[in-house]
């Protein structure tokens, strides 16, 4: 049973009208939930049982899942990316769905190659066993002019990507592009690197 009250038709969610009218608006007593019918389907307008009464499906489904810094830096001393070393101490985890896609960021404030002009860093995304899924970013000292002199640049790198469903685990590699070259990420205190996870995203 529901009852009209100053417009809006208080039920529950098992009561919800049986033939609706667009522009009619509930509101959810076992919910809390404010609802709107748009002509083919219930929308959610508020959530007064969440923090500031915003929709949890609507507004809160994009939320940080996981985050990680690094207050150090971190040299290349490979060129193969499965046997390099996880640049963040510990893995980025969480539980996806399985069909959404996740934010990922990654962000460094310096980076640097040698002066040869075949030397390379090469940022990798990377599973929790360590499995190369592709590269996120490179700099190459050759893009400079004559003479060569050590490349610098900043790593600000965001990818949506779609995991398996269930918990999974990711992290950073970095290699250089031949055994000899020297590449490293910087890291410190006052600008550590940052990777971080949001989703899943809507749509």
């Amino acid at each position: 049973m529901s009852v009209i009250g100053h417009g809006v038709e208080i039920v529950t969610s098992g009561t919800r009208p049986a033939s609706p009218f667009d522009g009619m608006q509930i509101y959810e007593t076992d919910t809390k939930k404010v609802l709107v019918y748009n002509g083919s389907a219930w929308v959610e307008v508020n959530d007064l049982d969440n923090t500031g009464g915003l929709s949890d499906g609507a507004y809160n489904s994009l939320k940080r899942l996981d985050f990680k810094t690094r207050t150090s830096s971190y040299t290349a001393t490979t060129d193969v990316v499965a046997s390099a070393a996880d640049i963040f101490s510990s893995d980025l985890t969480f539980t996806a769905d399985g069909t959404s896609n996740y934010i990922f960021e990654f962000w460094c404030y310096e980076c640097y190659t040698g002066t040869a002009t075949s030397d390379d860093i090469l940022a990798h995304f990377v599973n929790g066993s360590g499995t190369d899924i592709f590269r996120i970013f490179s700099s190459r000292a050759s893009i400079l002019s004559s003479p060569l002199t050590r490349k610098y640049a900043t790593v600000s790198s965001r990818w949506y990507y779609t995991p398996s469903a269930g918990s999974v685990s990711f992290n950073i590699r970095a290699i250089r592009n031949s055994a000899t070259n020297n590449a490293a990420m910087l890291g410190t205190a006052d600008n550590p690197m940052f990777f971080s996870v949001y989703g899943p995203v809507l749509t």
